[in-house]
């Protein structure tokens, strides 16, 4: 039959072609069938299979028999397709093959009950990223291969290019309006850290004084600019000065990181010439766990790094020199090291062939890192060692430190520096927890695979583990330039796999958000139960706290367990314990439990010292926390030497 048909010219059925679409089918409606089967079985059953293999008989039998229907099914609908267009004096073969692609946008599911019940990290990120490669090949093959590839085409409508930067103004608002509420409600329930008092203070005392006065790193007060050279602090201070709180902070820092997401969508509407593959990554900037993490974790000048860098990547891609002018300025302004980073980023447009720019911004960056550590904040720590240099303290050679200690190893030792990489495996999956968002579209960006360099290096050297962790706020230096580099790695593909490749970066940022973010639209659940557990830490006494709190005039002198100090921050001198012993006030968490930590024997014998003298009253105390004044009344000191008599010492 075969042989008479190609002697007649024509196409046989059973061909190369034909049983890849049958195959694609088949794939598809297997995905659909396992998936199926697990999501209805639930997470018991599921958790069962994937790590024991021990369904029990008559579930196998069930799965058994779905994926049997399913395949029979898939064969049916391809013998379907290929009757019908021999019937109307059609091709079969090419019948079946015309609709064999879209069935690919299934597979992901054949990876849901891996990636639902994995418990290991490394294999959990594996099917993640199986899951966002399997979409972004079926998207890209149905674009450039599919006849009915045209469809893809409908979504770049003229009325979504209208409406693009309205709708990414709307994801923009909802996170920061999600993320701005969870920060205040840590802070409302006293959940709030160290970080937040220091930047309180600091804001406080620029509207008071005019000059960034700390004194929660020690027992001195000291110009913060020595420790953080943060010039932008004057700016912020503007704001923080229309209502004086510590959540203030945290709603500006917000606000300015859901703003990175109109930068965004117009530089990737300006480098892929499509509205919807710029809106799926504003998706993916607004869901991906590592910018969540940014707003929730008290407030730090470096998350304004985030949009103001997208807004000079767009700046300089639209050809707006005084604005780049003007993000240039604020960009330095931020912290000390972020001319740093611009020092890379104007290497990058040398290498892309915009020179005059990247002279411009590299020497700006240049001289500003010379005056800024060689001259500005040595003078202001009065010689002093910087006191962040100790985070990279395991790339000091033996005998030495500092800054210099660190560059000499990095080019003198890189056998040792690479074994020092490589022996923490955690770095290895923080890179992939921040490359996966973007399915490591960056790697394959050509040159802009540069931009990557200063914030993996500034992580990944490191000794100090929250700077290699997404939970925290120090992915900041990476996450603008790990979208530019996406997006430049996109714009070198034909405009249909654009899409697809956005696509799959949407769906791997879900599905990472999903497990490691705190999403209230992806895992609600685990963001209600946290929400709840920190709640209950101090329960109904978190306002009587607060109050208590916010009535200690504003001249004394305060020392406060971690957590407590920013209800206190306020001031000229508050001090975190176990520093600023000579305070008119002390707050102290003094359970076991509390936030004290290693310092919890010191502090608990330091009050009962205090109470027992009689020269410090209980201005508050609860089964909790304890607040001593200093010539108050000492009515109630008995009852709490006999509470604190009662904990263990140690």
């Amino acid at each position: 039959m075969v042989g008479r048909r190609w002697a007649e010219g024509a196409r046989p059925w059973v061909t190369r072609d034909a049983l890849l679409a049958v195959s694609r089918i088949m794939l598809g409606a297997y995905s659909i069938s396992t998936f199926g089967f697990f999501f209805a079985a639930g997470p018991t059953a599921t958790t069962r299979a994937i790590l024991h293999n021990a369904l029990f008989d008559s579930e196998q039998r069930a799965l058994s028999l779905a994926i049997a229907a399913s395949l029979a099914a898939a064969a049916s609908y391809a013998a379907l397709l290929a009757s019908r267009a021999k019937r109307r004096g059609g091709d079969p073969v090419a019948a079946v093959v015309a609709r064999s692609y879209e069935p690919l946008i299934f597979t992901p599911l054949a990876f849901w009950p891996l990636y639902q019940v994995v418990p290991h990290a490394h294999v959990d990120l594996v099917a993640i990223a199986a899951m966002a490669a399997s979409l972004g090949l079926a998207l890209h093959l149905m674009g450039t291969r599919s006849p009915r590839a045209a469809r893809l085409d409908a979504l770049e409508r003229p009325a979504l290019d209208r409406v693009g930067g309205l709708i990414a103004a709307t994801l923009a608002l909802l996170h920061g309006a999600a993320t701005a509420r969870s920060a205040v409600a840590n802070f409302d329930v006293l959940f709030s850290g160290w970080d937040l008092a220091i930047y309180s203070q600091v804001h406080w005392n620029i509207t008071t004084t005019g000059v960034p006065w700390s004194s929660a790193y020690s027992d001195a007060t000291t110009n913060h600019y020595g420790i953080h050279f943060s010039p932008i602090y004057h700016l912020t201070s503007l704001l923080y000065a229309l209502r004086r709180s510590p959540t203030t902070l945290l709603v500006l820092e917000n606000v300015a990181i859901a703003l990175g997401a109109l930068p965004l969508y117009g530089l990737a509407r300006r480098l892929t010439g499509k509205a919807s593959v710029a809106l799926m990554l504003v998706g993916g900037y607004v869901l991906n766990p590592c910018t969540q993490a940014l707003g929730t974790y008290d407030f730090h000048e470096i998350v304004f790094f985030v949009p103001l860098m997208l807004a000079l990547a767009w700046a300089v891609e639209v050809e707006r020199p005084r604005l780049v002018w003007v993000v240039v300025a604020l960009v330095l302004m931020i912290r000390e090291d972020t001319p740093a980073y611009l020092l890379v980023y104007a290497a990058y447009l040398w290498l892309t062939d915009r020179r005059k720019i990247a002279i411009r911004v590299g020497a700006a960056a240049a001289i500003y890192i010379v005056l800024v550590h060689a001259m500005v904040m040595p003078a202001l720590r009065s010689g002093d060692d910087y006191v962040f240099d100790d985070r990279y303290a395991d790339l000091y050679r033996v005998g030495s430190k500092g800054k210099a200690s660190v560059i000499g190893t990095l080019l003198t030792n890189p056998a040792y520096v690479l074994g020092y990489l490589m022996s923490v495996a955690d770095k290895w999956e923080f890179v992939a927890l921040v490359l996966l968002p973007v399915i490591a579209l960056p790697l394959v960006s050509r040159r802009a695979v540069l931009l990557l360099v200063p914030g993996f290096a500034f992580s990944l050297l490191s000794s100090f583990r929250p700077q290699y962790s997404i939970a925290f706020h120090y992915t900041a230096p990476t996450l603008p330039f790990l979208y530019v580099a996406t997006l430049v790695a996109i714009a070198r593909f034909p405009p249909r796999t654009r899409l697809a490749l956005a696509a799959a970066t949407l769906l791997s940022t879900c599905l990472l958000a999903a497990k490691h973010g705190r999403s209230p639209w992806l895992n609600a659940e685990v963001v209600r139960s946290e929400a709840a557990w920190r709640a209950a830490i101090y329960g109904e006494r978190a306002p009587l706290i607060h109050a208590a709190l916010a009535k200690i005039p504003k001249e004394a002198r305060v020392r406060a367990t971690g957590n407590l100090l920013p209800h206190v921050a306020e001031r000229l001198h508050a001090y975190i314990i176990p520093h600023g012993r000579d305070s008119e006030y002390t707050v102290n968490d003094y359970r076991p439990e509390g936030r004290n930590g290693v310092w919890y024997p010191r502090e608990r014998a330091y009050l009962l010292e205090l109470l027992r003298s009689r020269t410090y009253g209980v201005y508050y105390g609860d089964d909790a926390v304890l607040v001593l004044g200093k010539g108050l009344s000492t009515d109630r000191n008995a009852e709490f030497i006999a509470r604190l008599e009662a904990l263990p010492e140690k």
